[in-house]
């Protein structure tokens, strides 16, 4: 099954997105930001302007050949591919093709491919499937397919038309089991199949919905971030950032058992200079966004109460465990971004804890700490605060009703 990119982790890499630019460094008294006044992150930071921003809300359709394709990914293990040698090609064949493409009469650079896979239905080259239908094994055809802006050719080729010619070297069948409503329940937990479909459909909206709103806060964010001005670090969260970025790579180098220097130069490539800017990069992008969230909650108020964070804390923790459920594709990516999440906002955690499933509330906040949890949970607020008080256009392809 398909499932929507985890809060926390959206957050987490949100926390550390493009804002940089090394200053000074002043001494502080060690407080928390949650108990830091908005006048005491005045010394450190100017806010700018982070109300009534530009920005546009896309919308993303859910495609049926997407629909299709977490059907068969779900249902994988119940699938018969059938090597097709006598019918013509149907909608939903794999096909295999060698083809040959033309720009009046000549070739040019990259025109040609062997073993080339297109799913018939699937969308994503559309002039090669309705020539294919209803071809037959063996069979060569025809088409035509134009170069448009964006497309992975030479420039001089981009509005010119080819034509192709393509041979069919194999078909396969893709055969569904029968959707009964006890395979239905084994392969996905929904007691029937039209509950499945309608879960399905539930799911991939949410899912581009969420990624929509979330690159829309996540440009307002870089925005914020631009527009406000660094007056200096406080040193000693500046050092502690900076730490946090040595232990995450001295565990990494412990797990392999090497040291950091070999680390750096063997399979880093890079050399301690370089690794030094990158501490103090890193410690400049997690200070400085730290400043500028915290300085927003207060100077607005927004503060988090038990129920709010009880919540929020409640949805990483189950958008976590559906994950770890899952088996989709997506799953080893997830690992790729939790633990570069995890280095990004100077949260290391030994590779036991990486691997370990959060289960619970209490789990989480005993891998990352309560405030930690409590920075993320005030980040969403802040970003959905940003967004209510920005000017939103929508994308022209936004459905009305969806607006």
């Amino acid at each position: 099954m398909i499932t929507k990119k985890k809060r926390l982790i959206s957050a987490l890499l949100a926390l550390s997105v493009a804002c940089s630019g090394l200053g000074g460094c002043s001494k502080d008294s060690k407080k928390s930001y949650f108990d830091m006044t908005y006048d005491e992150l005045s010394k450190y930071v100017t806010l700018g302007e982070y109300k009534n921003l530009e920005v546009t809300l896309d919308y993303y359709a859910v495609e049926e050949s997407e629909i299709q394709d977490v059907i068969e990914s779900d249902f994988a293990s119940y699938i018969e591919e059938i090597n097709i040698t006598q019918r013509e090609i149907r909608e939903g064949d794999i096909v295999i093709i060698d083809f040959v493409g033309t720009i009046d009469g000549e070739e040019y650079e990259g025109n040609s491919a062997e073993d080339f896979e297109v799913r018939i239905g699937d969308g994503t080259f559309v002039d090669a499937e309705e020539a294919l239908l209803g071809a037959y094994l063996g069979d060569t055809v025809t088409f035509e397919g134009s170069f448009k802006e964006g497309s992975e050719v030479d420039e001089s080729l981009i509005g010119k038309t080819a034509v192709f010619e393509a041979t069919v070297k194999e078909i396969t069948a893709v055969s569904l089991p029968r959707m009964t409503d006890d395979l239905v329940y084994e392969a996905t937990g929904y007691t029937s199949y039209d509950e499945y479909i309608e879960g399905l459909r539930t799911e991939m909206r949410t899912y581009y919905d969420d990624l929509a709103m979330s690159n829309a806060q996540t440009l307002l964010w870089v925005e914020v971030c631009t527009n406000s001005t660094l007056i200096e670090y406080p040193k000693d969260k500046f050092a502690d950032a900076k730490q946090d970025y040595y232990d995450y790579y001295e565990e990494i180098a412990a797990d392999y058992d090497m040291t950091v220097d070999d680390m750096l130069i063997n399979y880093l490539g890079i050399s301690k200079d370089t690794y030094e800017e990158k501490a103090n990069e890193h410690a400049a992008n997690v200070v400085y966004e730290d400043l500028v969230l915290f300085s927003i909650a207060k100077k607005e108020n927004i503060t988090i109460s038990d129920e709010e964070y009880d919540k929020r804390a409640q949805e990483y923790v189950d958008d976590l465990i559906r994950e770890s459920l899952s088996e989709s594709d997506e799953s080893d990516d997830y690992t790729d971004m939790y633990q570069n999440a995890t280095m990004l906002n100077g949260q290391s955690s030994s590779s036991e804890e990486e691997k370990e499933v959060i289960t619970s509330v209490t789990q989480l906040e005993a891998i990352y700490g309560k405030d930690y949890v409590r920075q993320v949970v005030l980040y969403e607020m802040v970003l959905e605060y940003i967004f209510e008080n920005a000017n939103v256009t929508y994308s022209d392809y936004f459905p009305e009703e969806n607006k």
